[in-house]
């Protein structure tokens, strides 16, 4: 029989609650829906209902995703498992028509790359967009020698409800692409809202008293994670990049943070190069994958 997917039932929710799934694999970057389901409150276990598709197989539960919201019509896929039993096993996926896939929705999920899981996702007719690096660097063993004085150049803080504008035009120039939907200001209040957001972390880089760069660290999976990095494009390729980061690292190692962590696209060739020579390593390959 074919493989088909449907909408969860009260009943997967009952099972996840009693450990059914702990066989389950999944490749998530975040951390995995049977890791979290427990410390979840009522009211969001009950809106997991609307937001988790089953992966069924002769009535048996085979497999789930967790997405963020399957009303939006770009949806977020935060966690897809399997069970063992399947992964390895040529099946063939059959899309219901019950599924929302199909409608007019575009789905979006990061995974480490595994060889068997990668053949899944392929299988459920998802396409890989993009391939990326994650990398950590060991605080303890940064050599802050490496950072070169730079005249009129300066790290300052984001301030809370007086730069949200100022972050968000810089940003968009820093990331202007046009695949790319720009952000708005309504987004930077958000993100300082989020759980992963740490206020004291946010920082723009400053040359001549104008901002020319932008970098923060969030918390991510319970580690700390450099994001947004970036210079706009006119102070390209004159070092600016790299104070930044080495200045936040810095920011870091002085706070005793002792280990951070970036994720880059391996066709960045000038990011890579950089991070490497601050002596950032490689630990994991991550997939980008769309439907």
């Amino acid at each position: 029989m074919e493989i088909y997917i449907q909408n969860a039932t009260v009943k997967f929710l009952f099972n996840l609650k009693n450990n059914k799934f702990d066989d389950f694999f999944s490749n998530t970057i975040e951390k995995p829906l049977k890791d979290t389901f427990s410390n979840m409150s009522i009211i969001s276990k009950t809106k997991l209902l609307k937001n988790i598709l089953l992966i069924m197989k002769d009535k048996k539960v085979i497999g789930y995703i967790w997405c963020d919201n399957l009303k939006d019509y770009v949806v977020y896929i935060r966690d897809i498992a399997i069970s063992k039993d399947y992964l390895n096993e040529d099946i063939k996926f059959k899309m219901d028509s019950s599924f929302t896939l199909k409608h007019n929705k575009v789905f979006y999920y990061d995974g480490y790359d595994f060889e068997n899981f990668n053949s899944i996702l392929l299988k459920l007719g998802f396409n890989l967009s993009n391939k990326s690096l994650f990398k950590s660097m060991n605080l303890k063993k940064f050599n802050e020698e490496i950072i070169k004085h730079r005249e009129e150049t300066s790290l300052t803080n984001f301030i809370e409800n007086k730069d949200e504008l100022k972050r968000c035009n810089l940003q968009n120039d820093i990331f202007d692409d046009e695949s790319r939907i720009p952000l708005t200001v309504d987004d930077i209040y958000l993100d300082e809202l989020q759980e992963y957001y740490l206020k004291d972390y946010s920082f723009f880089l400053k040359y001549h008293n104008k901002s020319i760069g932008y970098g923060q660290i969030i918390i991510f999976n319970d580690a700390y994670l450099i994001v947004n990095l970036g210079i706009i494009p006119k102070y390209r390729g004159m070092g600016f990049g790299e104070y930044l980061l080495s200045s936040i690292l810095l920011k870091a190692k002085n706070d005793g943070i002792n280990e951070v962590f970036i994720r880059v696209s391996e066709n960045n060739d000038s990011a890579i190069k950089l991070y490497d020579k601050l002596g950032f390593k490689t630990q994991s390959i991550i997939n980008s994958y769309k439907l």
